[in-house]
């Protein structure tokens, strides 16, 4: 049932997009590849998260060790990659940030 639900959205997803796609001339092919990168570097990031769950310690330290790791690892990633979406973010936090501490 999974298999067929994963399928079908894939099937949908190729089909919602492609007629879109020929009016504004961003086809699906494209939209995947403008994803991929954002995916695989989340994915990377959520099996690291999930291997510390193997960490023979108590799950209340465990969690925020998780958290931790998963926000850290994020961010190197984004840095590594160059997303643009991450500098258009850190772009809009600087400001903020340099206001709360004092900076201007």
């Amino acid at each position: 049932m999974l298999y067929t639900s994963i399928f079908t959205c894939t099937i949908c997803d190729f089909l919602n997009s492609h007629y879109p796609g020929e009016l504004l001339g961003y086809t699906s092919w494209m939209q995947l590849k403008d994803i991929s990168k954002s995916f695989s570097m989340t994915f990377t990031m959520a099996v690291i998260v999930y291997m510390l769950k193997f960490i023979p310690i108590s799950y209340w330290i465990t969690l925020p060790i998780q958290i931790v790791v998963g926000f850290s690892l994020f961010f190197l990633l984004c840095r590594i990659t160059k997303i643009e979406e991450y500098k258009e973010m850190m772009n809009m936090i600087k400001p903020m940030f340099n206001k709360i501490i004092g900076k201007q």
